[in-house]
Formats: structure tokens, sequence, C-alpha cells
């Protein structure tokens, strides 16, 4: 398998007896790039390459909500528990450099071109797990059309999130200040971080004509 990644030979198998991959882009798509994208959504791009910062600050954020919640009843544990995320980053590390490369370096040069390229959208379809790539303004254009539509969506002043989370909070602690909850229960219910804002994302009904 590792010869025919250096002589950019394909290594995976795909049927492509059934239509996988929708273009009604202004983009011409050549075969080694339909080809790629008939992988699906559920092919994943093996890397040899780690962010270790993030993965530092995630165990860090891990154990930091085990202390905070008590789980850690003793200085053993915690030293235990620290040795454990000490070492994964260096275990990954590891099991990453023994994968062997899903897709050869043309492959990824020709993904990366893909995912670049800011004038298309690549798309899940409404229905099933085909690809859909259509022009970015077109995309626009037809989410713009379905907001708009008052029937179905009405435009807000300020972020009704942020404010629920704020009475959410205010809610808790005078539950915890009336002796109504502990301590502990206070910390289980009360959110960590802030909610993430909602946003719209839009899928292409390829069974439909005019689309998307």
């Amino acid at each position: 398998m590792s010869n025919l990644i250096k002589m950019n030979v394909s290594c995976y198998q795909n049927s492509l007896d059934k239509k996988l991959v929708y273009n009604i882009s202004h983009r011409y798509l050549n075969d080694t790039e339909e080809k790629l994208l008939a992988n699906g959504w559920k092919f994943s791009l093996n890397t040899k390459k780690l962010i270790h910062l993030s993965i530092k600050s995630e165990l860090e954020h891990i154990y930091f909500i085990l202390d905070k919640r008590k789980m850690l009843t003793s200085n053993d544990k915690k030293s235990r528990i620290k040795s454990l995320l000490s070492y994964f980053p260096s275990k990954l590390n590891k099991q990453l450099k023994s994968d062997v490369l899903n897709l050869s370096p043309e492959e990824k040069k020709v993904i990366s071109n893909l995912l670049h390229d800011k004038s298309i959208i690549i798309s899940k379809a409404d229905k099933g797990n085909t690809v859909e790539i259509l022009d970015k303004q077109d995309y626009i254009n037809k989410g713009n059309e379905l907001l708009n539509d008052k029937k179905c969506f009405e435009k807000i002043s300020s972020n009704l999130t942020e404010q629920r989370e704020q009475s959410l909070f205010k809610f808790l602690l005078k539950l915890k200040n009336n002796k109504i909850i502990n301590e502990k229960v206070y910390h289980e219910m009360r959110p960590n971080t802030c909610s993430r804002t909602l946003e719209a994302y839009f899928l292409v009904k390829v069974h439909k004509i005019n689309q998307p």
C-alpha cells in the first residue's frame, strides 16, 4: 500500500455505479477531482501533524473540569490523571507516524485546490450522502431568499441566546443563595463556557428542479 502511495497511485476503491457527485457550479471537475469527492462525507484524511497547543489546551480543560467537579478525590488520583494526560500527546503522535497515508501528494494538492476555491461551495445533499458543488453566489442568493421569507423567519434586534443564558445564570445563582440547591449541584448545572450562537446553513435539493 505504501508503495502505491509513493507512485501516486490511488489506494482506495469506490463504486461509481451510482451518482455520488453533483456539480451544478460553473467550475469544471476533472476525473481526479470527481473521484476524490466521490469518497463521500465519511472519508477521513490521515494526517502526520498534530496541533500540540490545541491538544494541550483541551487536555488541561479536561483536568480543570474533573477537578472542578471534585472527581479528583486524592493527590494520588490527581497525579495519575496528570500523568495520563501528559502521556497522551506523545502516544497519539507515535500512532500517527505509524499510520499509512491514504492519499498521495498529488491527490492532497487536488483536495487543497478545491478547498481554497472561494467561488464554490461544497455541500451535502438534502437527502442521501451525495456531494454537491455549486457557485457560492448562488448559495448566498438562495439562502437570503429563504431567510427573507417573513412567514418562516423574523429578524431580531438582539442576541436572544446570550439573554437567555444570562437569565439561566441568575436563576441558578438565586437557587443556590436560597439554599434550594447546594454548591455541587450549582456547578454541575451551570455551563462552564458561553453558548455559541446558532448559524444557518443550507442543503441542496438535487431531486427538485430549479436547484439550488
